[in-house]
Formats: structure tokens, C-alpha cells, sequence
């Protein structure tokens, strides 16, 4: 395994022991739950930048997060890439975490993603985007009682795979790439009755430095500008497509 890959679940690791502690359940819906993603991504995408005349910005480095101007609307945005020559944002790197209602609300997501991925590649920047998705995630009522769960299967990556079937560098609708991060852990989450379980099981694991976080390597793609479970690939070529697209 990569050292990418092993940062990225180091950090994931870290993000949980934030996420689960009693003391932050009070803001677990905080955007300051993935803080230390974000960091992690932007210090890999500096590492493979290094010394080509980008600079990156996020609110983690910078304390605010940049804007982007799009075509239809203004937004800001998670990593903003600048070309040091020109002054200009040249690229966006967008983060997404999802823990739960998966299924539900996978269709909402990918016309987000969509969307957002539109208005910025209509003004000729470039945009990526990476999420991570647990493998089996939970379902809840409104008061919080786990109904189901929702294991990522076939019928999932396919939604994905069937944008980017084909080779769609000209396409504005979607990200210049993907990536999906399926990860597993030791939580047994068929055992769960309800959210307040979920964190108890979540904080005893990390209490104990007992939680085992990896990807699920059942589930392994790389398709275009899809990339699933190939985090290391991912940075790496995203980066060489930043570069490659430098102003002269």
C-alpha cells in the first residue's frame, strides 16, 4: 500500500477519534469533522506539486476557504489550485464524507455533484472531486433508531461507471475525475439498534486504539477518470493533469 493510501486512512482514523469522543457530539455535524482530510489531501496534492509553480489554498492553510466564480453561480470550495505564473485558480478539489442514508441519497448526491462540477468546468477551470463512503452505513428513522443498512454493491458503482464509460474530457458535466474511497472497519453495524450505539461503539474502539480502518478491496476500479479504491493513482494523475494544462 501506497504511503498516500496509508495517510488517507491514518487521517480517516484520526477523523473518527475526533468524531465519536463524548466531547464533540455536541458538533458532529460540524464541517471541522473532516478538517484533518483536507489537510492530508492538500499535503499529498503538495507533495506531487512541488516545485511546478502551483500554489494551494484551503481553509484549513489559509483560514477561509477561496471562491470560486462560476458560470452560473459563485461558490466556495474546498482546495483551490493556482497557477503562481498567471495569479489565476486553475483547479478545484472537492471533499465529501458520507456516513450515512447512502442509499437514499445517492441520487441527490450525483446531481450535486453534477451540478457544481457544471459550473465550474463551463469557465474552462478544472474540478475533482473524492469521497469516502463506508462500506455499510447505517439507515435511520426520525428518532434516530438504525432501521437498516445499506451494504455498497454493484447496482451503486455502476451509477458511476456508466458516466464515465466513456472517455469524457470534453464533457463539462462531470468531474475531470473521481474518486470513490469504500472503506470497512471492525464495527459491526448489523448489531446496532440506533445512533446513540453507533457512537458508543465508535468511541470504545478508538478509546482502545482497537479501530482497523482500510478500503474494501471487494470493490476496486479504475475507468477513465474514475478511480475506485486507487487513491494513490488518483492524486498522482490529477496532479500530472494539473501540470499538463499550465499556462505557457
Amino acid at each position: 500500500m501506497s504511503n498516500y493510501d496509508q495517510n488517507l486512512l491514518l487521517a480517516i482514523n484520526e477523523t473518527y477519534k475526533q468524531l465519536f469522543a463524548p466531547d464533540h457530539y455536541d458538533r458532529k455535524r460540524s464541517s471541522k469533522k473532516v478538517d484533518q482530510l483536507h489537510y492530508t489531501i492538500q499535503r499529498h496534492l503538495d507533495m506531487e506539486l512541488s516545485g511546478s509553480g502551483f500554489e494551494l489554498f484551503s481553509k484549513i492553510t489559509d483560514k477561509s476557504e477561496k471562491k470560486v466564480h462560476g458560470y452560473y453561480f459563485d461558490k466556495k470550495t474546498d482546495i483551490s489550485v493556482y497557477d503562481n505564473r498567471t495569479k489565476q485558480m486553475v483547479a478545484t478539489i472537492e471533499f465529501k464524507w458520507l456516513m450515512s442514508s447512502v442509499q437514499k441519497n445517492t441520487v441527490n448526491s450525483i446531481t450535486n455533484m453534477i451540478g457544481e462540477s457544471t459550473n465550474i468546468r463551463k469557465t474552462g477551470l478544472k474540478t475533482y472531486w473524492i469521497y469516502c463512503i463506508r462500506n455499510v452505513t447505517p439507515v435511520y428513522n426520525n428518532g434516530g433508531l438504525i432501521t437498516s443498512t445499506y451494504k455498497i454493491d454493484e447496482n451503486f458503482i455502476d451509477k458511476y461507471r456508466s458516466m464515465y464509460k466513456d472517455n469524457l474530457n470534453s464533457d463539462v458535466n462531470l468531474p475531470n475525475a473521481l474518486c470513490l474511497n469504500i472503506i470497512k472497519d471492525d464495527v459491526e453495524m448489523g448489531k446496532l439498534k440506533s445512533k446513540r450505539e453507533l457512537e458508543v461503539a465508535y468511541d470504545q474502539y478508538c478509546k482502545e486504539d482497537k479501530l482497523n480502518v482500510g478500503f474494501d478491496k471487494n470493490v476496486e476500479l479504475e475507468i477513465n477518470g474514475l478511480y475506485i479504491n486507487n487513491y494513490n493513482k488518483f492524486i498522482k494523475m490529477i496532479c500530472e493533469d494539473i501540470k499538463n494544462g499550465k499556462s505557457k
